[in-house]
């Protein structure tokens, strides 16, 4: 064996690098909705972070008499619910 095929073959971790999970979606479909513009956002967390950031979303929907499984959306919020969105 060479030393390049040795040198292909060495992992190189580092300490400092991390897995990050994203989530994104967008504000509507233009050619379905009919709208001029579409947004896009993301956030992001530590891999590490995903399950306890699962668990207390969860607990917050709980709080306020949700389904675990409700999909929050904007235009879904109403006035009863307008304590949820600023927990």
């Amino acid at each position: 064996m060479g030393k390049t095929e040795k040198a292909q073959k060495v992992r190189h971790t580092s300490p400092t690098k991390r897995t990050f999970n994203i989530y994104c979606d967008e504000s509507s479909h233009l050619e379905n909705d009919h709208h001029q513009v579409m947004v896009l956002g993301a956030v992001w967390c530590p891999l590490d972070k995903s399950r306890e950031i699962a668990v207390r979303i969860r607990e917050i929907k709980r709080k306020h008499n949700m389904r675990p499984d409700f999909e929050v959306k904007w235009k879904k919020v109403s006035p009863a619910r307008a304590g949820f969105t600023w927990t």
